[in-house]
């Protein structure tokens, strides 16, 4: 016997309770890991030296060690800080009824995480720090992008089991919509900054999703000729 789909709603609702968890920390910890990530953001992890940091805080360097045992751990401290903010929903987040919704309610999430002036400062680090330290850009991509990809996937294999996707077209689908979103914030808010308005960058989510569900649709319906 076929196993029936799983449950969209119930499906959706576990997804959003694991990433509904506050993330905190104690505010001068904090103030720590934010003051580095400004830092390293603009001399990059070799030059941006502890004795800097510590001026910079008003704290003696010694202090700095109450915080973290060595400037290596100090910045897997800042990734995963910032990649489990990243990716926290609101307790309010709805349970998206479609693929299409649900799809948007995602991407949109991204895009307003560039509201915020610390997750740009942040995506900055990864770029900075991530030109010296390749393990830096392992524990990133694991925290965030495959986190959020996993995520992702998980929502929209409730379709494929019903047959609206083709199985191979799922996981197509998550990079597709992710992939492309992320490319533009990262463009207009990190490599290139342009101004751009948080409603551009869920004008072209809401196309990129519209554009990609209606083709992996289409191929579903003739079996995957086009």
């Amino acid at each position: 016997m076929t196993p029936d789909p799983p449950d969209l709603k119930a499906t959706v609702a576990e997804l959003l309770q694991d990433l509904r968890q506050p993330v905190t920390l104690a505010a001068p910890h904090e103030r720590v890991l934010r003051e580095a990530m400004a830092l390293m953001s603009e001399r990059g992890y070799a030059g941006a030296s502890l004795r800097e940091l510590a001026r910079r805080l008003e704290m003696s360097q010694p202090s700095l060690y109450h915080y973290f045992e060595s400037k290596e751990q100090l910045v897997y401290q800042v990734v995963r800080f910032y990649a489990a903010r990243a990716l926290r929903v609101p307790a309010d987040a709805p349970v998206a009824p479609t693929l299409v919704e649900g799809l948007r309610y995602g991407l949109t999430r991204m895009a307003h995480n560039y509201d915020d002036p610390e997750h740009r400062d942040f995506m900055r680090f990864l770029v900075a720090v991530g030109r010296e330290r390749p393990d830096v850009q392992v524990l990133a991509r694991e925290l965030l992008l495959d986190r959020a990809r996993d995520l992702l996937t998980r929502f929209v294999d409730v379709y494929v089991a019903s047959g609206e996707l083709l199985p191979q077209d799922g996981p197509y689908l998550v990079e597709m919509v992710t992939h492309s979103l992320m490319l533009r914030l990262l463009r207009d808010h990190v490599l290139f900054p342009s101004g751009a308005q948080p409603e551009d960058a869920t004008a072209f989510a809401d196309f990129v999703v519209d554009a990609a569900v209606r083709g992996v649709r289409a191929r579903a319906a003739t079996g995957g000729a086009m």
